[in-house]
């Protein structure tokens, strides 16, 4: 849901709006060796909800807060260590806090930054005689922030850099602790096409579809006792397909 508040003063308009959404959005992972063979891959359907605060100055300038909630299991095939293939679950729990502004150059086009921190908790479920992994991922998406309004068709694009990114790995069950792995900078580009619904009410309702795509490069190697753990190649793909509701639009 959504509220719409509007403050007139002697120079200016400004509208604060917070809306909710959820999709379901289809996850694919993939992890590569350094010769470029497959290691894993995560895929299958998580559920999003999101929610957002957005305030617009002079009808020009939009300043906007979210946050959303990525969840579900998805299906993992991998190998174990002797090489063997291997097939379990992954529990997926994805979380998102982010922040934007943009200004308003003519009717149908606005640009700006967009910023978020996000953290990832993957944890690949234990089955038959491999032991389970928990692995926690954290980093900064810092991103131009581009729209185009054509009547009720928006189209929304963001590409930027992954910076000050870790993971997390618990090996206590293995004996080795907890590991801490920088990663590189990474990169990700988002896409998101939203149309109004004619619905006769007092509150907008919107259909979505997003689509995002994201790779970190391989991390340097990390030394745990007599072995070496570097973090994989990985590329991210997905897909969403939303409703989200404004009040008072």
């Amino acid at each position: 849901m959504s509220l719409l508040l509007l403050v007139v003063a002697p120079s200016y308009v400004t509208a604060i709006e917070v809306s909710l959404s959820s999709s379901k959005t289809f996850f694919n992972y993939q992890e590569f060796s350094r010769e470029g063979d497959r290691l894993d891959k995560e895929s299958g359907w998580l559920t999003n909800v999101s929610t957002s605060i957005k305030e617009s100055f002079k009808n020009k300038h939009l300043v906007s807060g979210s946050f959303s909630y990525l969840f579900g299991t998805v299906d993992y095939d991998g190998h174990l260590q002797n090489g063997n293939t291997h097939s379990t679950d992954t529990s997926e729990d994805v979380f998102s806090y982010a922040a934007s502004y943009s200004y308003q150059l003519t009717q149908e086009y606005s640009t700006g930054l967009f910023f978020s921190q996000n953290i990832w908790q993957r944890d690949i479920l234990a089955n038959g005689n491999a032991l389970g992994l928990y692995e926690e991922y954290q980093w900064k998406n810092i991103s131009l922030y581009q729209q185009f309004t054509y009547r009720d068709l928006t189209i929304t694009f963001l590409t930027g850099v992954l910076a000050d990114g870790r993971l997390d790995i618990d090996l206590v069950e293995s004996g080795l602790g907890e590991i801490n792995i920088p990663l590189k900078e990474g990169f990700e580009t988002q896409l998101k096409i939203t149309t109004k619904l004619p619905y006769p009410v007092d509150w907008g309702s919107y259909a979505y579809v997003g689509f995002i795509y994201r790779e970190f490069p391989r991390s340097d190697p990390v030394n745990v006792g007599r072995f070496s753990l570097s973090e994989p190649r990985s590329q991210l793909t997905q897909l969403s397909i939303g409703l989200s509701v404004d009040w008072g639009n």
